[in-house]
């Protein structure tokens, strides 16, 4: 065989390799995607409009907009926060810890974890939310689920829309413009996987499906979801975000933060073991297609 034919086969060979690992990448990326359509809508569905799967909710109000970020450093923008009433921008796990008073609804006031989302406005107005619940659930083997790390920072960058809130709503990961129901819905799904080396939002990691990335350890997946009356029973365009100070983007920059305060260790009569109580009943002992027990939501 001459020189020249050993140089086109192996520009061959070369050729097919390359080919071979652009398949296999685009495969890949295929398999996260459709994994993570699994895992959105399997645990969009957990908790929302049935009494059946691994979660239980806690429900609160909207507190006055603030322009900072108790998590990453400026430049900030315009978010609407829940929960914690003590946050502001040098807020941390201990200081929030030893603030009782919290928007949260219902008989749970021991709940003093707090999240926030960028501010939205429809046609110029901006938006407060007439309800926000926190979700939390887990799906897959609920025995694996470990209790929530204290003074857990997160990010979620994973928002649904839904139009309306009946079992026959539709959800998309754009606004539904033209959705013509006097309510609507975004749902923010935060990372449910722990590496242990820290609680920055860093250390936490989205599933692949319902399995954990190696070295990490699943945790309960909060859900934000925060409730809007739509204008006239409709939502036109453009519904903006929140972006900078006085600066707007579109609706795929939406996310949410949260700083999970319901742990203090050591103290068995702390917010700790009545959240992780919750934990372990309507989560750790629910399977996935199971009823809830009552206080679970």
């Amino acid at each position: 065989m001459s020189a020249e034919e050993n140089k086109t086969i192996s520009h061959r060979f070369m050729e097919e390799r390359v080919q071979g690992r652009a398949f296999r990448s685009v495969c890949f990326a295929l398999a996260v995607a459709m994994s993570a359509v699994v895992w959105i809508a399997g645990e969009a569905n957990a908790g929302h409009g049935g009494k059946h799967g691994p979660t239980f909710q806690i429900q609160c109000n909207a507190m006055q907009p603030f322009l900072f970020d108790a998590i990453k450093p400026p430049p900030h923008h315009l978010h609407a926060p829940y929960g914690n009433t003590a946050i502001d921008s040098d807020s941390t796990f201990g200081t929030l810890a030893t603030n009782a008073e919290t928007t949260c609804r219902s008989n749970r006031e021991w709940h003093n974890s707090v999240y926030w989302n960028p501010v939205v406005q429809e046609g110029g107005e901006r938006m407060t939310p007439v309800q926000v619940k926190a979700y939390y659930t887990a799906l897959g083997d609920q025995s694996k689920v470990r209790n929530m790390p204290p003074g857990a920072e997160m990010i979620g960058n994973v928002a649904r829309y839904r139009c309306g809130l009946g079992d026959e709503s539709r959800s998309s990961v754009q606004p539904i413009y033209g959705c013509e129901q006097d309510k609507f819905e975004i749902t923010v799904f935060f990372p449910s996987c722990w590496d242990r080396d820290g609680k920055t939002y860093e250390h936490f990691r989205y599933p692949d499906g319902n399995k954990c990335p190696l070295g990490t350890v699943k945790i309960p997946r909060l859900r934000l979801s925060t409730i809007h009356d739509a204008a006239d029973d409709r939502l036109d365009e453009p519904l903006l975000v929140s972006a900078g100070a006085g600066e707007w983007a579109g609706p795929t920059s939406f996310h949410a933060d949260a700083m999970f305060v319901d742990t203090w260790p050591g103290d068995t009569n702390s917010a700790m073991s009545e959240f992780n109580a919750l934990v372990e009943r309507c989560i750790r002992q629910v399977g996935d297609s199971e009823a809830r027990p009552s206080g679970c939501g």
